[in-house]
């Protein structure tokens, strides 16, 4: 009777460890399918004069467009304390052009992206309102506003030449191979020199099965457990 209770026993913490050990394998595996986002960052080989003067025209104007929205913003809180929301200024747009008609010269999502930036920036300010740490945000300056993104789409990148909507096509200097889906490009100055970054969607390049004969014999006596 006493060997038939260890033996019990022992079976009871086989089924257990089994069962953790299944729970691990299924994590795994979930996470190994998962989508993650990668960054490539590189630079833009000598850019033309008239390209690099419709970068900064760009940045100045997404810039301009940042600060009054932010402004309207405050004083739509201060005032009244209504939130204007993303879908509120962006409707605004068509008027902005239509008054500010240098505006056109950009593609649209590069505009609507400034406007998701401010939101961005709205929420994260009411949220330390609700901590007791308000603090508005604050207007952004020449030096302090240094990037402007196509989100979705207004960009194509062939080899090694990157074309850009309403600005023209510039060279880069592809340091590596690009992996995955591109879903966004950011033109970004820094110190007077231009980047590009793109934000890309790829699967983990973990979940490769081990390639040695003892990676092999852990999961096959792993999976019949």
């Amino acid at each position: 009777m006493r060997n038939f209770g260890i033996m019990k026993d022992w079976q009871t913490s086989f089924a257990n460890n089994r069962f953790a050990l299944t729970k691990i394998i299924t994590v795994i595996m979930k996470v190994a399918s998962q989508i993650i986002q990668k960054s490539f960052r590189f630079r833009i080989c000598e850019p033309s004069q008239l390209v690099q003067a419709t970068f900064e025209k760009t940045l100045n104007l997404c810039r301009n467009l940042y600060n009054a929205a932010l402004q309207e913003r405050r004083d739509a809180y201060k005032l009244n304390r209504i939130s204007l929301n993303y879908e509120t200024q962006a409707n605004q747009l068509k008027e902005i052009k239509q008054t500010n008609p240098e505006y056109k010269d950009i593609h649209s999502q590069i505009l609507q992206d400034v406007l998701k930036r401010i939101d961005k920036t709205f929420k994260a300010f009411f949220q330390r309102v609700k901590q007791g740490k308000a603090g508005f945000p604050r207007f952004k300056g020449a030096n302090r506003f240094d990037s402007f993104c196509f989100p979705q789409s207004g960009f194509s990148l062939t080899r090694n030449k990157l074309t850009l909507s309403k600005i023209g096509t510039v060279k880069l200097k592809l340091s590596r191979k690009i992996i995955g889906k591109v879903k966004t490009c950011t033109i970004k100055n820094e110190c007077g020199k231009w980047f590009v970054i793109f934000s890309v969607e790829t699967k983990p390049n973990h979940c490769r099965k081990p390639e040695n004969k003892l990676g092999w014999i852990w999961e096959s006596n792993l999976l019949r457990l």
